[in-house]
């Protein structure tokens, strides 16, 4: 940073770079973005990682009931063939 500020005196001075609105505006974004990501960038973590957490154990427990349905359906055809099977020997 310093030495960005050192290097801006003689680019203002002779005029190389001209602060416009929009150059103002976005030095004031970049400095925005970068106090709150020293300010709440450990909150923000932690609140995603809150949320990955939940996510993660409702997409298992929605795999989990998902593969409980397919057992349950693949012992209902092995079943069925069973019956299937005794139908035809009788």
């Amino acid at each position: 940073m310093p030495v960005g500020l050192i290097m801006a005196i003689p680019l203002l001075k002779t005029e190389m770079l001209i602060l416009s609105e929009e150059t103002q505006l976005v030095g004031v974004f970049m400095m925005f973005t970068a106090a709150a990501y020293v300010g709440a960038g450990e909150m923000v973590a932690n609140s995603l990682d809150a949320r990955k957490i939940a996510t993660m154990a409702e997409h298992n427990a929605l795999e989990d009931e998902a593969i409980l349905n397919v057992t349950e359906t693949i012992e209902a055809h092995k079943k069925r063939l069973t019956l299937q099977i005794g139908r035809a020997h009788v």
